[in-house]
């Protein structure tokens, strides 16, 4: 994975990104798992807010989990391969 913003703290307990990355690293082409990360983060930043973690924290918190699902959906696509690798398709 490329160098990424650090999660913080509130998204680091086990009930959050380690208990969500490991169903988004089985492979396969269903956006269920993706769908499901994205409802645990909106419910993560809702209980995190109610708890008085900062603006700044929720913000980049989220971002950092965004930036990893994209990651990880472009590297299912193939498309971290490098080009050598890639199949062409024309259309």
């Amino acid at each position: 994975m490329p160098d990424l913003v650090e999660l913080p703290n509130f998204l680091t307990t086990p009930a959050a990104w380690p208990a969500w990355e490991p169903g988004l690293q089985a492979g396969g082409t269903s956006l269920a798992p993706f769908q499901q990360t994205l409802k645990h983060l909106k419910e993560a930043l809702e209980s995190a807010f109610a708890e008085g973690v900062g603006t700044h924290d929720l913000v980049t918190g989220r971002a950092a989990v965004v930036d990893r699902l994209l990651v990880l959906a472009w590297s299912r696509c193939g498309l971290d391969a490098p080009k050598s690798q890639k199949k062409r398709e024309i259309y």
